[in-house]
């Protein structure tokens, strides 16, 4: 079943839709008949094709599958599973995140904070104090659950990413490496018309406490810019 896109013809701005073939996930367009390839299939893999006006002639293919390594994810969860078994300072907590030199670190840390993940305690005598809060006791859980079935956390945390971004800010806000997750799921009945089946609107909410972890590894690799 093919995805339609509005406006989305790089030549007249036509509406076009995607399709996929032996070879290929392709767009064509409903208004000038052009056909482009966005995705071609290897043996090493999806690649997915760009204009080469906007890219370097050598740079027109690049890989389209998440990211390999959970650099991020890993240090979360050492956070949170450090929190689990009580109260921590700034610094413990920067210390797993790399130290008090770490800019990416800090970050991480208020990231943490503001997602939700980890609370602040009122001042005492002897400084602040941290704790995991109940979306963060959720989300260790969760990760456990996966990790002790062997399951990939690329597909999981990618596939969280964007069926939030489809419910909260539209199919339209997907790039092209989110299209070929969207693409992926509507094969498997998880979104219809741009929007997310019921089944796939229950999965997100389920795993609701590891999505502000998703949107923040994998949110820059799917949004539209």
């Amino acid at each position: 079943m093919p995805v339609f896109e509005l406006k989305s013809c790089g030549k007249c701005g036509g509406d076009t839709y995607i399709e996929e073939d032996r070879n290929s996930i392709y767009r064509t367009c409903l208004h000038c008949g052009t056909l482009d390839d966005i995705i071609v299939k290897s043996e090493s893999g999806y690649r997915a094709r760009f204009p080469t006006s906007s890219v370097d002639d050598d740079e027109t293919e690049k890989y389209v599958s998440p990211k390999d390594s959970l650099h991020g994810l890993k240090k979360y969860m050492d956070v949170l599973s450090m929190l689990e078994k009580g109260k921590a300072c700034r610094d413990d907590i920067l210390a797993v995140l790399g130290g008090e030199g770490s800019d990416k670190g800090k970050g991480t840390f208020w990231a943490m904070m503001k997602q939700g993940y980890v609370a602040q305690e009122k001042h005492g005598r002897r400084g602040t104090n941290y704790t995991i809060t109940k979306q963060g006791l959720h989300a260790v859980q969760f990760y456990r659950e996966w990790k002790d079935k062997g399951a990939d956390m690329n597909i999981l945390l990618s596939a969280l990413c964007v069926m939030s971004l489809v419910s909260e800010e539209g199919y339209s806000s997907l790039n092209e490496r989110g299209r070929l997750i969207a693409y992926k799921m509507e094969t498997r009945k998880m979104i219809a018309r741009g929007t997310l089946v019921d089944q796939a609107q229950k999965e997100l909410e389920k795993y609701r406490p590891l999505v502000p972890i998703a949107m923040h590894e994998y949110g820059p690799i799917y949004r539209l810019r």
